[in-house]
């Protein structure tokens, strides 16, 4: 993950905090056709710069932000590059075997359709080099969509070519300099200056908007007997039908509640058609128009692949060993990051072999890794059945991440926050990433993180392994013991490392879930004493990596009523069921029923912490609206969106292809079960910045694997929908 990845799990402290015995209403609209065009071009901005002609569409051409926007890649070459004097002097040292064994490049534009282009640029050479110029796809093939040649000399000229963009429009290609072997014949070393990079657009051109579904539904299906919802956007009509597969209208519905969805910019209403049962395909469809949703599935065991694959994810994920070649099947690899880390700032080596690969890329990460472990025990406390019943060895996978952590731990009962390489690595499979690993330094909450998973894990293989159950109680307590001792330890990566940070200054919530889930073990007064010393109402809301201490509030509410004290449980309660019905309400006035009123990175993550949040509070104050409002989130996630997306991988019939997984872009397919990041309003990757300009809230996603910042996938995003998923079944 990113450096600066911060899930804001809610963003209650900006709401207008309404009265927790009080449910809203939806503030309902009529609309007519007038109404549904003023919303799509309400706000509309003048023409967007990449249409514009005769303008430069290349930022920072001039190099006089230093490298922004460039970047470079070798493959067999090397070269150094400085920015002086509003240039780039390109210091090319090797030039490899092919014509991009140095390339340098550019990022941050879109070609359209049928434009036609001019590309001009400044450049010198202190010896003759011979340079390729290629505009091309940036991923899959890479292939060109128009290229030439150029021989630089020692005198600064200006090169041109014009090209029309033929292929259909790409929103984020990439301009490239290709430095390497382009001819057989060279000098080096060699320097190569570059400046005054222009891009212009001659023509007028329309670009061909993309039409999002119109009647979105949770792709997968339902359970005979469960809450069944579909979304119409934009629909002026006053029924729907479900059609079964010979196109058979089997029920009719009214469309209800349109509501004005400013964070997907369009009307949305709701059908309801709970009281339908019966079992087979069908799909939806309304009385005036030709659109029709998705089919979808009413069976009783709807849900059970689903489940099976988010969980199998896990398995797919880990690292240091080599997976059985029948089950991993295309994700097969064989030993990977099993040679000794280096401590950061020591010449010791240790074995941190080991874990779940965490996101998108391979590094392991004790802070995230905490949230999916609990996550995983807290769905097996609430119903073993389902994992039993569908064959899921769900503690035994638990334990893989498990006995990884415990290599974390310093004698002194400290652990240590990461282990990563130095950099990123590229699209390749785990075991091709063989550069030294580092293990970063200590944190009190990563040391906090492992206290309570190891504390809480310690109650699960009590009956199964009482000796492993002993070591996990005695890691957490040892680990207790280093947190009484020290201060607050943050983190922030250490020089040189440019890894996932997952920084965190704030470590009240860790030792306060550390209190909890050693209380619950333990029943022993130090941790009773400590949590009834610390606990904030804030905890309630947070599921989240940073700040978890909801997770604590659950380890109390599970310790046995003649260990609680009934004070400290009563304030426990209350605030959970405060917020949970906080997020009732955000969800009641929200077009897809769910509560969100920020689209942060990882917005589906929060989608599925609030779930749980109402899940757990429909444990101790049983609402149907809570449960109602859970499924809702589940429906969003699996195609009830704006977009008409299913976000878990491999399922639907409008799937996630290009995740930012690098198994999957090494694969060339998607792997199965994993759920995707999401909208994020906050376009905080490159690709998005440029794709998902003008975007409304909601819709601020791209199917990608380029776009990290909503596109990748996480240990700590399926965690939580295993939760969901598995409570719904």
């Amino acid at each position: 993950m990113k450096t600066f990845i911060k899930v804001l799990l809610f963003v209650l402290s900006s709401l207008l905090i309404i009265s927790c015995s009080t449910t809203v209403k939806p503030k309902t609209v009529e609309i007519t056709q007038e109404d549904i065009d003023l919303m799509s071009t309400s706000n509309t901005e003048q023409k967007p710069s990449y249409l514009q002609t005769n303008i430069n569409l290349i930022d920072n051409g001039d190099f006089s932000d230093s490298s922004r926007h460039w970047g470079s890649y070798f493959e067999g070459g090397s070269a150094n590059i400085k920015y002086l004097y509003k240039r780039a002097e390109i210091n090319i040292n090797t030039v490899g075997n092919i014509e991009h064994g140095v390339q340098f490049y550019y990022d941050g534009f879109r070609l359209v359709h049928g434009g036609l282009y001019s590309l001009s640029f400044k450049a010198s050479s202190d010896k003759k080099k011979d340079i390729e110029v290629r505009f091309q796809l940036n991923g899959g093939d890479y292939h060109s969509y128009a290229q030439k040649y150029f021989t630089i000399d020692e005198m600064q000229r200006e090169y041109t070519f014009d090209f029309v963009m033929e292929d259909e429009t790409d929103i984020a290609p990439r301009l490239a300099f290709n430095l390497g072997k382009v001819k057989e014949n060279y000098l080096l070393p060699v320097t190569l200056k570059l400046t005054d990079v222009k891009l212009i657009l001659k023509n007028d051109v329309v670009e061909k908007k993309m039409e999002n579904p119109s009647i979105n539904i949770n792709q997968l299906g339902f359970l005979p007997n469960q809450k069944k919802t579909v979304y119409f956007s934009n629909c002026l009509d006053k029924y729907f039908y479900v059609v079964n597969q010979v196109g058979k209208k089997v029920y009719e519905g009214k469309i209800e509640r349109t509501i004005e969805n400013l964070e997907s910019k369009e009307y949305t209403s709701v059908g309801d058609f709970t009281s339908f049962d019966n079992e087979g395909l069908y799909h939806i469809e309304t009385e005036s128009s030709n659109n029709k949703s998705y089919t979808f599935e009413i069976k009783n065991n709807i849900y059970d692949k689903a489940l099976i694959s988010s969980v199998e994810m896990f398995y797919l994920q880990r690292c240091g060993m080599e997976l059985d070649k029948d089950r991993a099947k295309d994700f097969y690899h064989p030993v990977c990051h099993n040679e000794k880390a280096r401590v950061h700032g020591t010449y010791d080596y240790i074995d941190v072999s080991g874990g779940w690969h965490d996101a998108g890329d391979y590094g392991r990460y004790v802070v995230p890794g905490a949230k999916a472990v609990i996550d995983l025990l807290l769905s097996f406390e609430r119903n073993p059945d389902v994992f039993k019943s569908n064959n899921i060895d769900l503690l035994t996978e638990v334990k893989y991440e498990l006995d990884w952590m415990f290599k974390m731990q310093r004698e002194d009962g400290g652990v240590y926050h990461k282990v990563t390489c130095k950099k990123f690595p590229d699209f390749i499979m785990p075991e091709d990433e063989t550069e030294q690993l580092y293990v970063s330094p200590v944190s009190t909450c990563a040391t906090g993180d492992f206290a309570a998973t190891m504390a809480y894990a310690s109650l699960f293989y009590k009956e199964k392994d009482p000796f492993y159950s002993d070591k996990c109680l005695t890691a957490a307590q040892k680990a207790w013991t280093f947190l009484k001792d020290s201060k607050k330890l943050s983190f922030r990566n250490p020089t040189n490392i440019e890894t996932g940070e997952y920084p965190d200054t704030n470590d009240k919530d860790e030792r306060y879930i550390a209190s909890c889930a050693l209380y619950l073990a333990t029943h022993k007064k130090e941790y009773h004493d400590y949590i009834k010393n610390n606990y904030d109402k804030n905890f309630a809301q947070d599921l989240g990596w940073e700040d978890m201490g909801a997770y604590g509030n659950q380890f109390y509410i599970q310790t046995d009523k003649a260990f609680q004290d009934k004070e400290v449980y009563n304030e426990i309660k209350n605030d959970l069921i405060s917020v949970a019905d906080e997020l009732v309400n955000l969800s009641i006035n929200d077009g897809y029923q769910i509560s969100l009123d920020k689209y942060h990175w990882g917005s589906n993550m929060s989608v599925c912490n609030n779930a749980m949040i109402l899940l757990m509070a429909n444990d101790i104050k049983a609402k149907k609206v809570y449960f109602q409002t859970a499924i809702s989130h589940l429906d969003y996630l699996l195609g009830a969106n704006s977009l008409g997306y299913c976000y878990l991988t491999g399922f639907g019939s409008n799937q996630v292809m290009n995740p930012h997984h690098r198994p999957s872009i090494a694969q060339g397919k998607p792997m199965e079960g994993m759920l995707i990041g999401g909208p994020d309003q906050y376009l905080e990757d490159n690709y998005a910045k440029i794709a998902l300009v003008n975007t409304p809230p909601a819709k601020c996603y791209i199917d990608n694997a380029q776009s990290y910042s909503t596109n990748e996938v996480t240990i700590y995003w399926n965690s939580p929908f295993v939760y969901l998923l598995s409570s719904l079944m």
